[in-house]
């Protein structure tokens, strides 16, 4: 298999790996509102979302789609002078702790080690912001994925958990 054939995630491969994300801000900083979340299952977006490779507004690249990790899909983005950022893919909750962006039914939140104490770098949020964008116009009816947590969730089960991945 060739690393461009590698890098593409097939419908059940993005089922298993990504689970459910996505979120819903404007590209360039500019928050659009988020439509409020809705009970009920949480819908797979479209195989065609995400892929290892894309180009996000600001130099940033989706680097990575990691397995479902306590309760979170973590994706690793690589910034235009090598930094690196990851974005964990939780299900929304509107009475938890604000993430970076949002959509209907997912937050994605920087996981940066803070806590939800230590602000996100402007440029990082930034790239979250675009990813979200770029999520958001697809989500819409589709199987759900039950294992996606909520961060409040997810901090009660694991509350030791070691979210990094990379």
């Amino acid at each position: 298999m060739s690393e461009q054939e590698s890098a593409r995630i097939g419908r059940r491969g993005f089922v298993a790996t990504v689970g459910a994300a996505s979120c819903a801000l404007a590209a360039g900083g500019v928050e659009r509102p988020a439509a409020p979340a809705t009970p009920g299952p949480v819908p797979e977006p479209a195989p065609a979302e995400l892929a290892v490779g894309l180009q996000l507004p600001h130099g940033w690249t989706l680097e990575g789609i990691h397995p479902l990790h306590l309760g979170a899909v973590p994706v690793s983005l690589r910034g235009p002078h090598g930094e690196h950022v990851q974005v964990d893919i939780l299900r929304r909750d509107d009475g938890g702790p604000a993430p970076v962006a949002r959509t209907r039914h997912y937050a994605l939140h920087v996981a940066n080690r803070g806590d939800g104490r230590r602000p996100t770098v402007e440029t990082q949020g930034l790239a979250v912001m675009a990813l979200a964008d770029v999520l958001r116009d697809r989500e819409g009816a589709a199987p759900s994925v039950p294992e996606l947590l909520s961060l409040r969730e997810r901090r009660a089960r694991h509350p030791v958990g070691i979210y990094s991945v990379g």
